[in-house]
């Protein structure tokens, strides 16, 4: 059985999706995130709005959390993939406007809608062949959620199942889906054969969500007699995010899915939108189903629980009496939910080593570009800092670039019995020896790629910081002369001075919002997320590209001294690791290195699993810990290999501890 690591499933879907909307007729412009950090949640929220050029489609698909390091399995894989597809397809295919109106009627409206939607919706999908193998990934999915759901209670004679036997049966003759799980569902439907037949076959006939709308108004007044009135708008519970409009249109952020079901529960504080004056009917996905959960515990249990699937009134599966059919409540009705929490659920439990570090999305990533005057003051103190490094700074280089690089090798070995004559051996005949030729050896080097990752926290201020830049220094010059590829890259807190004549300040000055220089955020290229007094103050996940991959050191190492006494803010390490592995895992070098310079800090779960990450993706994480208060245990024993020291001197003439590690 093949496995693959779940951080590579969040990138092959994400890139699914992002290939299969890149040109979607319907749209002018379409953005969507797969986000996999959002705890045991499942589900969309999507908006539309009309702007120049044609509908804008906004889309944030959120799948269950997962362990970065766990193993899935092929199936777990594409059954996870068919889920954020069936997600995508709603968001393309299923009518906003008529999904708010069902909302608006009550949560039990909704989750019928949802349940003569689904099929509907995927089979307008496939059609429009968007999705690459989607027919094969939604046919998994359906088969997964009816198995589980058939585990755990479900039975097509039971009159609460109606609308998901409905459901069901609809994948399979509508979509044509292979569902060995509903095979037999009308012969063991008994009295509700009919009923399942007649609905279905109604089904077929819609060809939009109005259609599907208009159905699910006939279902429910079909069986009248079971008929129970709403209890008006439902609450929103405390788990309600809200209204995420921001300055987004009135359509935003329109939820079709969350929790353990994508629509029912999640919708219900539509209602609560409507009733404003205002208000635009948005609500977040996730904040509505807590909110459905904390307003009805007793429907909760119902669905959790294999009891759940219990009917009214003493249903028994045998029951052949036909009086079943007097049971039917529209309004009660099983979730038919697509749900993969279960399978999320198993795969972390089946990964305890794996815990500590989920599954999140690369951290956005800024790079520093210096210009003018910043350049020339970046260019003297590169000259200061180089000037000021240890004597044994030359042998170290030639040791680092040993220990990362092996070049092609050629040679000659003498005295063969076979190979190339060598005429001045000739004489060796007459003794009988026959080891007169010589042969020529080759060995094929292998290409490097290093990325070097410096620590610029509150805690490196002083010594730490500017032996942090010098060993920077060290490895990129190492780098540069071995012509190895390689990038340099910092947490978040970079800081320039806006005097372009000027020499940098010392972190004393520079480092604090009262020392009135300020900061010119032109002259280093960025996009100010937003200011406070002097500093520039990121995302605490962002990173800082100080050297791209693709940039020569020699136009870029001035870009490293803005790290001189610069110092500030926390330790993203897992963040600021996850972003360099993600850049490195895709290079096509046969040998990759990421070292962390940084006083050895952030130690425990997240980085360990990161590391081992990054290991799964044949990168190395290798630390060299400058510190002068000495090493942190609980730092080292997360990294492949660490060197620590008190000054740089004292890394560099211990970078034996590397050879086998790096060999």
């Amino acid at each position: 059985m093949s496995y693959i690591i779940a951080q590579d499933l969040t990138h092959a879907v994400d890139t699914a999706i992002q290939t299969s909307l890149r040109h979607l007729p319907d749209f002018g412009k379409v953005e969507c995130q797969v986000t996999w950090h959002g705890g045991a949640t499942a589900g969309t929220h999507w908006s539309l709005s009309d702007e120049e050029g044609g509908k804008y489609l906004r889309s944030r698909i959120n799948m269950p959390t997962l362990p970065a390091t766990a193993s899935v399995t092929r199936y777990e894989a594409d059954t996870m993939t068919g889920f954020a597809i069936h997600e995508m397809g709603h968001n393309i295919c299923t009518d906003l406007n008529v999904w708010k109106q069902a909302c608006r009627k009550g949560k039990e409206y909704a989750q019928i809608l949802n349940a003569f939607e689904d099929p509907r919706m995927e089979l307008d999908l496939v059609s429009r062949g968007r999705f690459a193998g989607a027919r094969k990934y939604l046919e998994l999915l359906t088969e997964y959620c009816v198995s589980y759901s058939k585990q755990n209670g479900w039975h097509p004679a039971n009159p609460r199942s109606l609308s998901f036997s409905i459901n069901t049966l609809a994948y399979v003759e509508m979509c044509g889906y292979e569902v060995p799980s509903a095979d037999g569902l009308l012969d063991e439907a008994g009295p509700l054969a009919p009923h399942i037949r007649m609905w279905a076959d109604k089904l077929k006939l819609c060809k939009t969500t109005a259609d599907a709308w208009a159905l699910t108004q006939e279902f429910v007044d079909y069986y009248p007699q079971q008929q129970e009135e709403p209890d008006g708008q439902p609450d929103v519970g405390e788990g309600q995010e809200g209204d995420q409009n921001d300055d987004r249109s009135d359509t935003d952020n329109q939820p079709m899915s969350s929790d353990v079901t994508e629509t029912p529960d999640a919708d219900s504080a539509e209602a609560d939108a409507e009733a404003d004056a205002d208000a635009d009917a948005d609500a977040d996905a996730e904040g509505d189903a807590q909110g459905a959960t904390d307003t009805d515990e007793a429907d909760d249990a119902e669905q959790q629980t294999p009891d759940a699937q219990s009917p009214v009134k003493g249903f028994s599966p045998d029951a052949g009496d036909g009086s079943v059919i007097d049971d039917i409540n529209p309004l009660d009705q099983m979730d038919a939910e697509r749900d993969v929490r279960p399978m999320a659920d198993n795969i972390t439990d089946r990964n305890p080593d794996a815990a500590g570090l989920q599954v999140v999305d690369t951290a956005r990533n800024s790079q520093l570009s210096l210009e003018g005057g910043s350049i020339r003051s970046g260019k003297t103190r590169a000259k200061q800092i180089r000037a000021d490094l240890p004597r044994s700074v030359g042998a170290a280089k030639q040791r680092i670039t040993r220990l990362l690089t092996n070049p092609d090798r050629r040679g000659e070995l003498r005295n063969r019995d076979k190979g190339r004559l060598d005429r001045g051996r000739l004489h060796r005949l007459s003794s009988n020896s026959n080891n007169v030729f010589n042969k020529t050896w080759k060995r094929s080097g292998y290409r490097t790629a290093v990325g070097i990752m410096v620590d610029n926290s509150s805690s490196m201020r002083g010594s730490d910081n500017h032996d942090a830049v010098k060993l920077a220094f060290v490895l990129g010059d190492a780098m540069s002369a071995a012509n190895i590829k390689f990038s340099v890259s910092s947490f978040p807190m970079v800081q320039v001075s806006a005097a372009r004549n000027t020499d940098f300040k010392t972190e004393y000055t520079q480092g604090h919002d009262t020392n009135g220089i300020g900061w010119n955020l032109a002259e280093m290229g960025m996009d100010p997320i937003y200011q406070t007094g002097c500093r520039i103050r990121p995302d605490a996940n962002d990173s800082t590209t100080l050297k791209p991959f693709n940039v020569p050191w020699s136009k870029s190492d001035y870009n490293v001294t803005t790290l001189w006494g610069n110092t500030g803010g926390g330790t993203p390490m897992t963040e600021g690791l996850m972003t360099m592995a993600s850049q490195m895992r895709d290079l096509d070098e046969d040998k990759k290195v990421i070292f962390i310079l940084t006083d050895g800090g952030a130690g425990g779960p997240d980085l360990e699993q990161m590391v081992k990450l990054a290991n799964q993706w044949g990168i190395k994480v290798v630390g060299l810990e400058v510190a002068h208060y000495g090493s942190r245990k609980e730092f080292a024993d997360c990294l492949n290999a660490n060197i620590w020291g008190r000054t740089v001197h004292e890394i560099l003439m211990d970078l034996d501890k590397l050879a086998d590690e790096l060999a």
